[in-house]
């Protein structure tokens, strides 16, 4: 029996704290163990680098560490998710629970409570918001999304348990896996994919599959090496077959789903029935026309940290990193021929421009030019002149070493990403803050956004009085994730969060901050930091009525919440 953890695990436990900037001087071992374990199981589910381990914690839910709803390996983390799904897109949903234990032995009973604990959610004994009223959508028989799913959701379970190498009894195992299968109730909804034993060696192994989501080896016919200029050391134009650009774009080793956080933000590749698209796929189809796909498309270009050349073969290089930062469209249309036609899409062939370059000014410059194109200025959103503002704001400010980010990837290097707030953040904790509606925010958040910003709510005046609530948006909403990192504090339930963030203004209002300046001076003391969201989050604990169903979603109960600062603890004005 182990009283701490393998050498090799707490080195890996230790690069993750770092990582996400978690002190392991505060953060209890069994609390830090349990985000590294959310953050292992996820990323090696979705292939990817999870950017947030706490956006899949259960908070004070017991028996359940992390959920996670993934639907064509988008991990949805409340309603306003699902509306980034299309509305003709088929569905596949994958269900990922996980428990996570440093006893120094194997506990069979917390292992078998596990389980009980699983039923009891997805049977809806045990709710868990939001993972429970996302749940509900997903699967409303009445709703937008049930004649989408194509296939029975899988169900995989994960018991992390850090210090042991128990040999656990293939009839215990199948026990449990009974539990699950011979439900009634669960037959036609729920599919049982397996039940994960992850203990000192399989957590090691999982740890150290992450870093070749982030690497690819690809190869490359008849490069063009172009020359070496100050801080891109390598580049070149090649031409790539689509066997190849698959391993990048696609998940499971080509026989997945689209990566899309490789690509940069790019609103044409939203366009469905564009007639670009229509005419990309119009070649893909004819065969005649196929073989000159690399003479008819411009190509695609990508933006990565590192290129190196395989130590043996001289077309072949490794990866770091890799952004796709045009050709979006032409990649995702790639793809959905290649779902229909794998084989006749594997000898697709098209330009590439590789570009290796660690800095970000110059990685932020190349991205801009690459996409902005005349066709397209008046659609790019992310171009306009409010967001180059607030964007050369953030820099300017520097004070939290917080970002905001315009297009997708521009950002890729900084650690931990809850540093980088995207538009979708900002404006969300802006309406949450300033506007005083996080209730607006728990739904349908993309389209309220943009009725926001239609209205000129939102993403307006650029003086820098108007700037500086926005930095300040950003600010808490990034505090909060360090908060709940470094286990400051435990969500009561993980709608709450829109809510902190006004309550964490309204307070600090009560006590006579009132300027924005002033609550950003305040908030450069972390340890007013942790005192400020330890008290709102205790504030909030004692208003019953907020946690009542569908509670945080309720325009009345936020006002409740509003009175309550002002009749209890002074006006607010």
């Amino acid at each position: 029996m182990a009283n701490t953890f393998d050498i090799g695990l707490k080195s890996k436990l230790k690069t993750f704290a770092e990582k996400f900037t978690i002190d392991t001087n505060v953060v209890n071992e069994k609390d830090w163990f349990e985000m590294f374990s959310n953050y292992i199981v996820v990323s090696s589910l979705i292939n990817e680098d999870l950017d947030d381990p706490n956006s899949i914690s259960t908070g004070k839910s017991k028996g359940i560490d992390g959920i996670s709803i993934i639907v064509n390996n988008r991990i949805i983390k409340d309603e306003s998710d699902l509306e980034k799904i299309g509305e003709r897109e088929k569905l596949i949903v994958r269900l990922c629970f996980i428990q996570a234990t440093t006893l120094s032995s194997f506990s069979l009973q917390k292992f078998q409570s596990f389980t009980d604990e699983v039923i009891n959610f997805l049977n809806g004994i045990n709710n868990i918001e939001p993972f429970s009223d996302v749940l509900k959508k997903l699967f409303d028989e009445e709703g937008r999304f049930f004649e989408q799913i194509s296939e029975t959701p899988s169900i995989d379970l994960f018991f992390c348990s850090g210090k042991t190498n128990h040999q656990l009894q293939n009839s215990e195992l199948e026990t449990e896996k009974r539990k699950i299968l011979s439900r009634n109730d669960f037959q036609f909804q729920f599919n049982l994919n397996d039940i994960h034993i992850l203990q000192t060696d399989e957590l090691k192994a999982y740890y150290e599959k992450i870093d070749k989501f982030l690497e690819i080896l690809l190869e490359f016919n008849s490069e063009i090496t172009l020359n070496e200029k100050p801080d891109i050391p390598v580049s070149f134009v090649s031409v790539l077959s689509f066997a190849e650009l698959k391993k990048i774009i696609v998940t499971d080793e080509g026989n997945g789903f689209l990566r899309e956080k490789l690509f940069v933000e790019n609103v044409r590749s939203k366009i469905e029935n564009s007639t670009v698209n229509n005419e990309i796929l119009k070649t893909l189809n004819d065969d005649t026309k196929r073989p000159y796909f690399l003479y008819m498309n411009n190509g695609i270009t990508i933006l990565c940290e590192r290129i190196k050349r395989h130590e043996l073969s001289r077309n072949k290089f490794y990866i770091k990193h890799p952004r796709i930062i045009n050709g979006c469209q032409t990649s995702h249309i790639l793809y959905d021929y290649y779902i229909a036609n794998p084989e006749e899409a594997d000898k697709v062939e098209v330009i590439a421009k590789i570009i290796s370059t660690t800095n970000p000014d110059l990685k932020k410059d190349i991205i801009y030019a690459t996409n902005n194109q005349n066709a397209i200025d008046k659609d790019l959103e992310t171009l306009n002149v409010f967001h180059t503002k607030l964007e050369e704001y953030f820099i300017g400010r520097d004070s939290f070493g917080i970002y905001f980010e315009r297009l997708r990837g521009q950002y890729s290097e900084v650690s931990p990403q809850y540093k980088v707030l995207t538009k979708e953040l900002i404006a969300k904790s802006y309406i949450s803050i300033l506007l005083k509606e996080p209730h607006i925010m728990k739904s349908n958040a993309i389209s309220k956004i943009e009725k926001y910003r239609e209205a000129g709510k939102i993403f307006t005046k650029s003086d820098e009085a108007e700037l500086e609530t926005y930095y300040y948006s950003g600010a808490l909403h990034f505090l909060m994730n360090n908060i709940l990192s470094n286990n400051v504090i435990q969500l009561k339930s993980k709608t709450m969060d829109m809510h902190i963030l006004l309550a964490c203004d309204l307070k600090l209002d009560r006590d006579g901050i009132k300027s924005v300046s002033d609550k950003l001076a305040f908030l450069s003391d972390f340890e007013n930091v942790k005192t400020l969201f330890s008290e709102v989050n205790t504030i909030l604990e004692s208003q019953n009525y907020l946690f009542e169903a569908r509670g945080f979603y309720s325009g009345p109960k936020t006002k409740r919440l509003i009175d309550y600062f002002k009749t209890q603890h002074g006006t607010i004005k």
